[in-house]
């Protein structure tokens, strides 16, 4: 026989009342998901999902750009002529150009040009105009650095010795190797030596090609 003395288990203090769900639960739901009245009465708070913070897109702006350090500067370089097999023309010629390019932690540069040819037997003349990318990558060791850099981009071209003055559409292209050296934090004096080239769009594509090695001089500041 069980004992009757014995305490009831559990006891009432642990005892969890049984609540018997509404009949009409699903209008329930449905009101609290739209954030409607409940049958009785009460407004419920809609069950939505944490919004994107609209500061976000500005956030990930403010990262990027503090990963790019900006430079610029200005340059003025000369197209050497050395031979017939390494240069199509000889040109007695200057260039002069400005530009500016960001370059990563990793020293990775992109940027954009603007490069003018002006021709130094007649009267300082402008007989060409380039403008285009900058992409390249960069290495540096206290004050000084070494860089590839790639020099892209397209204009018009009306050279004497190559066009005999005639005015054609082109493509330019420079590849050079720099080796820099700064002075102070926000000066780098750059000595560059690459090749070049210059190949007519129009009148005809690429009836006209320049090549000839080139060396200069840039000053960069940033």
């Amino acid at each position: 026989m069980p004992d009757r003395g014995a305490p009831p288990w559990p006891p009432p203090a642990l005892r969890v009342p049984v609540r018997h769900l509404p009949n009409d639960m699903p209008a329930v739901l449905l009101s609290t998901l739209r954030g409607a009245p409940t049958p009785g009465g009460r407004i419920r708070t809609p069950m939505t999902q944490p919004a994107i913070s609209r500061r976000l897109p500005a956030a990930l702006l403010m990262i990027l750009a503090t990963t790019l350090a900006a430079e610029g500067g200005v340059a003025a370089g000369v197209p050497l002529y050395a031979g017939d097999t390494l240069s199509s023309h000889a040109m007695e010629a200057v260039t002069v150009s400005g530009f500016g390019y960001g370059a990563n932690p990793a020293g990775t540069r992109f940027g954009g040009f603007g490069l003018a040819f002006i021709d130094r037997t007649d009267a300082l003349q402008l007989q060409a105009g380039f403008g285009g990318l900058i992409v390249g990558q960069e290495f540096g060791v206290g004050p000084l650095s070494l860089a590839v850099s790639s020099w892209t981009g397209a204009g018009s071209f009306a050279h004497p010795v190559v066009a005999g003055g005639d005015r054609f559409g082109a493509l330019f292209e420079e590849l050079t190797l720099e080796l820099g050296f700064s002075p102070i934090p926000w000066l780098q004096i750059v000595a560059y030596g690459g090749y070049q080239f210059i190949a007519s769009i129009t009148p005809r594509f690429f009836s006209t090609i320049v090549y000839t090695p080139v060396a200069g001089v840039r000053a960069v500041f940033g």
